[in-house]
Parts: C-alpha cells; sequence; structure tokens
C-alpha cells in the first residue's frame, strides 16, 4: 500500500443553464476526469450526480451549495505545491484546447481538504484507503460549517469517532466513511476569528453499496446529539454515474 492520501478535492457544480447537463457530463466524464486520473498526483477521483430524488431528500440551507447538481471528489498522493500546480494548470488548459465548454453556465464550490479519518466497514474487507476504489452505487455528503471556542473541536472530534461514524457504520449498505476539513481550517484558533459564512468547512463522506435514498431516510433516525460548534450546509445522498446515462434533468420521459 502506498501512503494515504491526506489532501483531496471537492467541487459541488450547479448547471445554470438547464438545457447543458448533456454537455457538462460529456466534458467531464469524457474527457476532464479521464486527464485528471492521469496527473501523477492524483491517487483517485469520482463524480456522483445529485438527482432530483436525491435533491428532495437532502438538506441545502447555505445557497452556495442548495444548487448543486453534481459533486466531484478526487483524493492526491502528491500534496506539494508543484503537484496543485499541475491540477490548477489542466485545468486552464481545457480551455484553451476548446475543451471546456461550461464557463458561462455552471457555478462551482471547490476547495482543497486535508483528510481527518476513515473508517471501511469490516463487511467490505478492504482498508479505509481502498474503499474509494471500490464500486459502489453513491455517496452521502455532509458539509458543516465549524464555529465558537475552537476549544470544542475536540468535543466534536470525539463524538464524531465515538457516536457518529458507529452509528452510520450501523445502517445497512454503508461501506466505510471519510472525514475531512477544508485547509484554511489550520491553525485551528481560525474556527473563532473567521466571520460566519466564511468559517472552516468539515466534510463527512459515505461511501454506499446500497440505495443512497435509502440510506438518507436511515440517517434521519440516527440520534445526533453533537456538541455545539457546527452549522449544517448541505446534507445530501448523490448517485454513481454511469456514463452516457445523462437524463435525470431532461424532463419526464415519454
Amino acid at each position: 500500500m502506498g501512503a494515504f492520501p491526506s489532501l483531496s478535492f471537492f467541487s459541488f457544480a450547479e448547471i445554470t443553464d438547464p438545457t447543458k447537463h448533456r454537455a457538462f457530463n460529456e466534458y467531464h466524464q469524457l474527457d476532464h476526469r479521464p486527464a485528471n486520473l492521469a496527473l501523477p498526483c492524483v491517487y483517485w477521483g469520482e463524480r456522483f450526480v445529485r438527482t432530483p430524488a436525491c435533491a428532495a431528500a437532502s438538506q441545502a440551507a447555505d445557497p452556495r451549495y442548495s444548487g448543486t447538481h453534481y459533486v466531484n471528489f478526487y483524493l492526491f498522493r502528491d500534496a506539494s505545491k508543484e503537484a496543485r500546480w499541475e491540477w490548477t494548470k489542466l485545468g486552464s488548459l481545457g480551455a484553451y484546447w476548446g475543451r471546456k465548454p461550461d464557463h458561462d453556465w455552471s457555478r462551482r464550490e471547490v476547495g482543497f481538504f486535508e483528510t481527518l479519518s476513515a473508517w471501511s466497514h469490516p463487511r467490505v474487507r478492504v482498508e479505509p484507503e481502498v474503499l474509494p476504489m471500490r464500486p459502489n452505487r453513491g455517496i452521502h455528503v455532509t458539509v458543516e460549517e465549524l464555529s465558537g471556542d475552537p476549544g470544542r473541536l475536540h468535543e466534536l472530534g470525539e463524538w464524531v469517532e465515538t457516536v457518529r461514524v458507529p452509528d452510520v457504520l450501523g445502517c445497512d449498505g454503508v461501506a466505510g466513511v471519510w472525514t475531512a476539513v477544508r485547509e484554511d481550517g489550520f491553525p485551528a484558533s481560525r474556527v473563532a476569528e473567521a466571520p460566519a459564512g466564511n468559517r472552516p468547512t468539515m466534510i463527512t463522506t459515505v461511501f454506499l453499496d446500497g440505495d443512497p435514498l435509502q440510506f438518507a431516510a436511515a440517517l434521519t433516525d440516527l440520534r445526533d446529539d453533537r456538541p455545539v460548534g457546527t452549522e449544517l450546509l448541505f446534507a445530501s445522498p448523490l448517485a454513481t454515474i454511469t456514463p452516457w446515462e445523462w437524463d435525470w434533468f431532461d424532463g419526464p420521459r415519454g
């Protein structure tokens, strides 16, 4: 096994022109994602869709995330400045090559995140770092803004590790869980210093062998006695994308 991937990248994308979903998926699935995966710094990456059914089963109080249609999730084996530059440069080269059509009709919330912890369910019999490579039916993503006294981070972290994750792993169809905090969450003092709406965020990703909608329903039944210190920005099931099956937003089928 190689080094555990400590750096991740999340992109929450909204398509502002409803006629452009197919063009967006053709570019990202067949061009941009393969090029990203070929970069030496990239460990793994996948795209997921927030279908209308997923959106109906989600919570999205923050306008930065409420319109999300797609989530891109990448892990990096190299977190160096040079690796990040190669990643950023590739995203720009697509435009110069005439292969990045979505600039005028998409909106994104993006960021680099530091891995906090990862767990795989004993049933799947693979290590947490292998978990993303396993086939899945989707994921569930929760984005929370950290707030309040940074001294409460210990209490929050303890609750996640000893209460929330064990409860989630007990739900049917869960393969494992990853948690990460945005890079601007360091030092921890920034949690208190930053103004509301611009504080560091924590992401919890649940990898699913089961139906994402069924997991979202089960999640509402779990106890949520977390310590004060987070504000929910986004929580949604997302489905794994099958290439060329991109008709979720095409309207009623005849």
